[in-house]
């Protein structure tokens, strides 16, 4: 899934105006993200495929509860750099252990209250740094090689496919009720995953 991911973040951190000056507002975050997913990524490289699933399904049901009862963290305000750095940490060691990297890097950009297409390109930038240090590492440890890029590049129509779909949807839905199915469907997918991990 790296390569559709990197794609469609990148895309999505090209999207408006202002991306050097925010960029360089949340670089605390996005250096220390990229230093602690490179480290991190070894428990993904080395897991038996089990320790990765359950960190996969939990981090997908958190990240479906944060979305589903609309939960903010208080904004930041002068401690907006060494927090976001932390939050870069987290985020980096989420991503080296799940391959997941929305926790808690979503959280925090929504306290920072940008104004939403600088949320959607301030998402875009840190998912695409978290997409790119986390493949790096991955290539780094051997799991990522000439074999692997067929099976991500055939990942790629249906993702674009879905990314149409849910466009179609949003436009058609409720915000509200299309937020709720969203989040929805994530966390029985999160408790799915995490049955098949124990069962």
């Amino acid at each position: 899934m790296l390569l559709p991911s990197l794609l469609t973040n990148l895309q999505q951190a090209h999207g408006g105006g202002g991306g050097l000056r925010l960029a360089r507002r949340l670089a605390p975050m996005l250096l220390t993200t990229l230093l602690a997913t490179a480290l991190s990524a070894g428990v993904l490289a080395d897991s038996d495929g089990r320790a990765a699933r359950i960190g996969l399904g939990a981090m997908l049901l958190l990240y479906a509860v944060f979305g589903l009862s609309q939960w903010t963290l208080p904004a930041p305000g002068k401690h907006e750099a060494w927090l976001g750095a932390l939050c870069g940490v987290l985020t980096g060691v989420a991503t080296g252990a799940t391959g997941v990297f929305v926790l808690p890097a979503l959280p925090y950009l929504v306290s920072l209250r940008l104004p939403r297409e600088t949320l959607v390109q301030a998402l875009g930038l840190c998912f695409s740094t978290s997409t790119l240090a986390l493949a790096a590492a991955l290539a780094g440890h051997g799991v990522l090689d000439a074999t692997t890029l067929p099976a991500s590049l055939l990942v790629l129509p249906p993702t674009l496919l879905g990314l149409w779909l849910g466009a179609r949807l949003r436009t058609r839905l409720p915000p509200l009720l299309f937020r709720r199915v969203f989040f929805a469907t994530l966390a029985a997918l999160g408790l799915e995953i995490l049955w098949q991990a124990w069962s």
